[in-house]
């Protein structure tokens, strides 16, 4: 608790706590019996509590985190409330009168109370269920949920993850709390949404490893003369990475297939001499279980870059926070295996 922050404790809070009857001797008790806290907030209670512990004022300053010149002025604040000294200065340090030796335990079992009640509630990892759902493109399916579920199942058994298609490069399913996470290369968006990297990762030509084109070096010539197979995992309103690419350069690709599906793009790449063009961490775990190859493009391409997103209200969720973490290092696992980089 903050210096300056004040909350004033009614008498039915430290009722409920059991102590009521320890404390009628410190606290003024009116004709019905009633504690009467008016006056007295819980910045001076801590102080109080500081003191009694410390029986110091420099030391009961630097553990509230307050000045000792503020201990002075509370300790006086808090003289006037009980009437009653509370500390004499000692050559050993402060002594407490008996009105405070009979407050300093009962008060600092109230305020250890408070702490408790006002903390998170702890993270039970093991007993988390329900389903935490998350907007991709299939290349992040491919890439995080298998390192990200063989965690959660180990630390979270009863968690269950649902990947949703990504509608659109936007927040959206934030917004209409469809979805706890959006993934993919999404631009900044306005409004209360967090966006974190997760990585960067480079465009590939990716090839039937039979094709003439497998062979030697692939020129800009050849790329051009080539005929493409188009990976489109999203309608987006403006032209991707590859096509603003080519369009600087004045190339027009000669596409004979357009799909939205990552799986049935590299796999057809095995019975066809089309070339694809995409991210290279998914073309380079492709081409250990498919007859295809990954060759540099003869042209430069901004990377790829791919965050997650989440709403503002989930941002010290603890839970959320958990998953934040874990689908970071998810990536960064799947990093170290040499899918990219």
């Amino acid at each position: 608790m903050q210096n300056g922050y004040n909350i004033y404790i009614s008498s039915a809070f430290l009722r409920g706590m059991a102590i009521r009857a320890r404390l009628r001797d410190g606290i003024r008790v009116n004709a019905m019996g009633q504690m009467n806290l008016k006056g007295l907030d819980l910045n001076l209670l801590m102080v109080l509590d500081a003191l009694g512990t410390e029986l110091n004022a420099t030391r009961a300053a630097k553990k509230i985190g307050i000045s000792q010149p503020g201990i002075s002025r509370a300790l006086g604040r808090l003289r006037t409330y009980f009437n009653d000294p509370l500390f004499v200065h000692t050559a050993g340090g402060l002594r407490p009168t008996a009105r405070a030796a009979a407050l300093v335990a009962p008060l600092h079992e109230a305020l250890s109370n408070l702490g408790s009640a006002l903390a998170p509630p702890a993270l039970e990892l093991k007993d988390w269920s329900g389903a935490i759902r998350l907007a991709m493109l299939d290349t992040e399916e491919f890439l995080l949920l298998p390192n990200l579920l063989r965690r959660t199942a180990q630390l979270a058994p009863h968690l269950r993850l649902e990947a949703v298609p990504l509608l659109g490069l936007s927040v959206a399913q934030l917004q209409n709390e469809t979805v706890d996470f959006v993934i993919g290369p999404i631009p900044a968006a306005s409004g209360p949404y967090i966006r974190q990297k997760l990585y960067a990762d480079k465009f590939v030509c990716v090839v039937n490893a039979a094709s003439p084109l497998a062979r030697g070096e692939l020129t800009l010539e050849t790329y051009a003369a080539a005929r493409h197979l188009q990976l489109r995992l999203l309608d987006a309103p403006y032209p991707s990475l590859v096509d603003a690419a080519l369009k600087r350069i004045g190339i027009k690709r000669n596409i004979l297939l357009r799909t939205h599906s990552l799986a049935a793009a590299l796999f057809m790449l095995s019975d066809t001499d089309l070339i694809l063009t995409g991210p290279a961490r998914v073309a380079a775990r492709f081409a250990s279980m498919t007859q295809i190859k990954t060759m540099a493009l003869p042209f430069p391409v901004s990377d790829l870059v791919v965050y997650q997103l989440w709403h503002e209200r989930d941002q010290d969720d603890a839970r959320h926070k958990w998953l934040r973490t874990q689908i970071k290092e998810a990536v960064a696992e799947r990093a170290k295996t040499g899918a990219g980089r």
